[in-house]
Parts: C-alpha cells; structure tokens; sequence
C-alpha cells in the first residue's frame, strides 16, 4: 500500500471521515473540525546532495504546499489542523519547515509535518514524565530489576539458547513483515514475568531512539491483570477480550483512539501487543484466541503478538491447545518458546547480584562459595535452584541472618508459603474463594447475612446475631470488626488451600500405576471441592477450581486433560504434610495409615520419606500413633516393615 492509502485507512479506522479530496490532500471530518491531510510519496535525498535544478523543483513544491495549506486551513472550521505526511524531513529547508509549523498546527499541538513513525502512533501516557499508567510503571519495575539472562529451549529443537530477551528483542528489531504469535511458557515463577518487563522495556526505549530519529519503530503495548482493575472472571470469555482491549486504551492513551485504529496498527506493524498473568482470559471460551487469529490473519497482517503462559496451560486449556493445532494446519507462524530450568551459572550469578552487589572481582567470594558448597551438598536444594523463584527466595533466606538455612523441611516450608502469598499478589484468587461458609460481601459492603446452622469461618461468631424470626445475620461491622473479618477468612481460605494442594500432591503420590504421575483435571475439580466443601455450580467454586489449575505448582501434564506437579520435591513434600496429618487425625487406625503412606514403593531417600522419619522425630503425637499402629496384630505385614524402618 501507499503511503496515501496508509492514510487513509488509519484515519478512517479512527472515525475520522474523508469529505472531500484535493491536488495531493484530503479534508477529513473530526466531529466539528476538519483534519487536512497532505501525503507526499517522494523520497528526498538533503539539499546538498541535490543538484541545481532539484533544488529549484523542492523549493517550487514548497511554496505550492505553503499555498495550500493557508488557503484550506483559511476556509476550515476553527481548531481544525493539517499534517503533511512525508517520508522523510531530509530535503525540507528550514524556512518551510518553520512556516509550515505555523500554519499547519492548530491548539492542543496536533498539526504540522509528519514522518510515518509519529503519524501511525498514538500518545501514550507512559511517554509523559508526569503521568500515571500501568505500562509506566511495568518500565520502572523493569528498570529496577537486577536481571539474569534467562536461557530458553529453542522451537526448532536446535538446543538452548542464551536469553529469551535479547533474542526476541532482535528478532523484532527488524520489524518482521509477516504475522507471528511466540507464546513463552515456563513454571509459575520461573521468570516469564521478568523476561516480559524487561522485553517490554528494551522494545519501548529502542521505539523511542527510533520515534526520535523518524525512523520506523515497533512500539511495545504491553497488557496486565492490573488494566481490568481487578475485575474478576464474572463475564464470559468473548467479553472479557474486549474488556481487555478497551482498559488498556482507556489507561495507557492519554488520547484514546477507536479500538478498531488500535488494531491497526498492530495489524500493519506499528505495534507488538505482549501480554501476561491474564491465563484466565486465555482460557475463556476462546474469544480470545478468535480475535488473535483475526488479527494473524487480516489481509498482509504483520502482527506481532506474545503471550507468557503458565505450561499448565498447554495441556489444561482446550482452547489453546485447539488454537496452537489449526494455526499448525492454517500456516499461520505460532513460536513456542520454553524457559530452560537455571543451571549453576545462573544461580552463581544471582547470588552475586544478591550476597555481593554485583562488586566487581567478587563473583567468587568466599561468602558465595560457602553457599555454592551448601546448595550442592542437599539434593533438595540444588533441585529448587533450578527455579527463578525457588532460588531468589533461598538465597534471601541465605542473606537473611535472622532466617538462614538449617533444614530442607524449614526451607521447603518457606517456599511453600511465600509462593502461595505470590500467587494471592497477583491477584489470582480471592482468600474466601477457598472458605466455604459467607463472606462479607455476599450482602453488601458492611453487612453480612447467614442462615441458621450455616458454619461460620472462625473469627465470626462473635459478630453474630440472632433476629426474631430465628434468622442469624451479622450486623453492621466497624472498620475494626470488618479487618477482624477479612483476616478470618483469610486464615480459613489459606488453610483450605493448603489442604488442597496437599491433598492433590497426595493423590499424584497414591497414583494406580504404583509411582508418582500427572493428575487428571477431573481429579483436581473433585479433590478441590470435596477439601473446600464449596458449591461445584456456585461462581466461588468455579472460581477455586480455576485457580488451582493454573497454581503455581503445577505444569503440563503429559497429556490433554492433565496437570502435574512442577517440582516434585515440593509434590512429595506436600503429600508427605497430608499423610501426617492424616495419621494424626485418625488416632494412627491401621486403615487410615495405609492410605496415608501406601503404595509402599517410595524409595527409601524420597523427601516423601524423609520427611516422615522428620515428623517421627519432631512430632511426639505422631510419634505415638505410629508406635501403636506398630505393635497392633492386625497391621499389614508390608506397612508393619515400613513403620519399623520408621521407628529405627
């Protein structure tokens, strides 16, 4: 297309209607005003390398445009403006381009000469020193971050490469001229967060060296959980897509423009869209993969989309699993791209950013080394460090002299808390999607009603009334009772949760083959509404059955319809937590037991054992109802071997 029809379509995909043409200009109507545009098509070389008689013919053509503009801007509305769309500025004496200035601005600044960079863009609010806008904030994050590279598994199978980041900022750097989707998958807290501020940083600042020398850019336009405003998964997928698209318009441009000039310009190479921590919109009822094939395939489409997703995802979500085959069979150019788990250089080069500073000449400091040496020497560390997050947090601990590292079963507790608290940050559920039971806002802002029986989440009874038709409601709290409240249900969501998920690491433990294996979804639906004790038809839990699937424990399964446990030193840990409690609840009975520990395959090494041998030492009752299962007659021999090796 020409740089006239460009024009054209740009202007008209933002309500902007052409009215009536000229020599070499068209008038379009804005609401009252009109909006005069001028394409010139010439590529220009500067006025030194132009010979005498080209001169001449640029300074003809520039008096003939001064002409136009004061005639057409004279007979126009007030506050209508022109542009003058052209190539390049190269060429244009700096007599015209100040008189042009002049002549073509109108109030508010819009008007003037133009190069394609500034004229198909849109003014963001992240490009303003004094405004507010996520994306603003996601590039001062991002600029705070002390990174590491962040090596990756090549799509083609042609092995690791260096970083994710730089690879893809490479391969946008030249604006490719044909339509792709590169979807970055890896473990809840194994950097795709990272990777996607930094990238969504080195994008914007390499578009604005770019904007600033008129050269073409690929202007970054970066989507989060937080430009829905919190809003939570009460619509269908197909409307939260378009929510999507209009909060980022109406937080990120200082001067919204029409969804369908948004598009636009992603469609014809103006813009990447990126998004992330949005698994929820991927996985609606596929509106969302919809509107991204569309725009894949809109007539010479050189859409540039990234989509950071959980591996869960990859097997979980019919949608995309659908979506990622028929673009296989349609020849659309969909990338995966998989975080490699951090070797030993990864994590040497975050302890050296976090125990020295990144100080020069003290990468190999003995303090380093005495937590090198330690992390080699426990299999469940050296395992976790293999995690981004898993690793940062160990070495916090490590930098912590109040916390330190004195056991793995400490550390895996920590772990395991702090990852749950992650994951509540960022806003993936709610507490009370997890307490079965009412919560403050079932009526309203300040009250709360309850029928008569219904179990209250402990810390409510005391706010608890009965009214003369034997109904029980709460009464208007206090700001004090309503926080008493809020942590009540906090504490009563967190421990629910955690026993689903100990409980879901206890089924892949019992697995029918006899060894640890991924779960079924439907096991995980099941196990997360029998723990919670919530409605299966109720939109709380819906809303606990989705957020355990894309937990951050969990990845792709080997196969559709599965999750598995990412980690599973963490998954044995967590089974090993509930077949103890288990134990300890049904006083030790043999029955009990054997669901608890069986099947009796576990190696003897397995954190899963160890960490029984752990509570045997540590936890007196435990203790004790192991002791009297043992000497029971009626105890299978199999169990009876297992809870004497126990003993030992």
């Amino acid at each position: 297309m020409t740089l006239a029809e460009d024009s054209r379509a740009y202007l008209t995909a933002g309500a902007a209607q052409p009215v009536r043409e000229g020599e070499g200009f068209v008038v379009y109507q804005q609401g009252e005003r009109s909006l005069i545009v001028w394409v010139d098509e010439e590529e220009r070389r500067s006025r030194k390398e132009m010979s005498e008689a080209e001169r001449q013919r640029a300074d003809q053509r520039e008096s003939t445009w001064l002409e136009q503009f004061r005639q057409q801007l004279a007979s126009a509305p007030a506050g209508s403006a022109g542009i003058l769309l052209t190539p390049t500025r190269l060429g244009l004496s700096s007599a015209f381009v100040s008189q042009a200035r002049q002549l073509l601005s109108a109030p508010g600044g819009e008007g003037g000469i133009r190069v394609p960079v500034e004229f198909f863009d849109a003014d963001y609010r992240a490009d303003g020193a004094d405004r507010v806008s996520v994306m603003r904030r996601l590039f001062a994050k991002a600029r705070s971050t002390r990174r590491v590279p962040q090596p990756y598994l090549a799509p083609d199978g042609s092995g690791a490469g260096a970083d994710v980041v730089s690879a893809i900022a490479d391969d946008l750097a030249g604006r490719p001229s044909r339509a792709r989707l590169r979807i970055i998958d890896g473990s809840a807290g194994g950097g795709k967060s990272v990777a996607f501020q930094a990238l969504a940083l080195q994008l914007h600042e390499s578009f604005r060296q770019a904007k600033g020398r008129g050269v073409a850019g690929l202007r970054p336009i970066a989507f989060t959980e937080r430009q829905l405003r919190g809003g939570r998964a009460d619509t269908d997928g197909s409307q939260r897509v378009g929510d999507l698209i209009e909060a980022c318009i109406a937080t990120e441009l200082a001067r919204p423009v029409t969804r369908a000039q948004f598009e636009w310009l992603l469609v014809h190479g103006h813009t990447a869209w990126m998004f992330d921590g949005l698994d929820e919109v991927y996985s609606g009822d596929g509106a969302f993969f919809e509107t991204v094939g569309a725009l894949m395939d809109a007539p010479g489409s050189r859409a540039q989309i990234l989509l950071c997703t959980r591996d869960s995802l990859l097997t979980t979500s019919a949608h995309l699993r659908v979506f990622v085959a028929d673009s296989q069979q349609m020849g659309r150019d969909v990338e995966l791209i998989e975080l490699a788990p951090w070797d030993e250089s990864a994590w040497r080069h975050l302890a050296w950013i976090r125990l020295e500073q990144e100080r020069e000449g003290r990468q190999d400091s003995p303090r380093i080394e005495a937590f090198v040496q330690q992390v080699t020497g426990s299999p469940v560390l050296r395992d976790l460090m293999g995690l981004p997050f898993y690793c940062d947090q160990i070495l916090e601990m490590a930098d912590d002299d109040k916390v330190g590292i004195e056991d793995d079963f400490d550390v895996l507790t920590i772990i395991v808390n702090r990852m749950i608290e992650r994951e509540w940050n960022k806003d993936l559920f709610d507490w009370s999607d997890f307490a079965a039971g009412p919560t403050p806002d079932d009526a309203g802002p300040s009250s709360l009603d309850v029928q008569p029986g219904a179990e209250l989440p402990r810390g409510l009874g005391d706010v608890a009334q009965a009214d003369g038709d034997g109904l029980e409601h709460l009464r208007v709290l206090t700001p004090e009772e309503r926080e008493g409240v809020a942590q009540a249900l906090k504490s009563a969501g967190r421990n629910s949760l955690l026993e689903i998920l100990q409980s879901l690491a206890h089924a892949r433990q019992r697995s029918p083959s006899g060894s640890p294996g991924p779960l079924p979804v439907e096991v995980a639906r099941s196990l997360t509404l029998m723990v919670s004790g919530l409605d299966p038809g109720s939109e709380r839990g819906r809303d606990a059955i989705m957020a355990i699937l894309q937990f951050a424990f969990f990845g792709a399964g080997e196969a559709s319809g599965t999750v598995s446990f990412s980690h599973p030193i963490v998954a044995d840990f967590l089974a090993a937590r509930h077949a103890v409690q288990r134990i300890r609840d049904h006083d030790g009975d043999p029955t009990a037991m054997k669901q608890a520990i069986g099947p009796l395959t576990v190696p003897p090494g397995s954190v899963f054992v160890r960490y029984l041998e752990h509570a045997q030492r540590h936890d007196r009752a435990f203790r004790q109802h192991v002791h009297a299962a043992f000497v029971r007659d009626d105890l299978d021999p199999m169990l009876r071997t297992f809870l004497g090796l126990l003993l030992e």
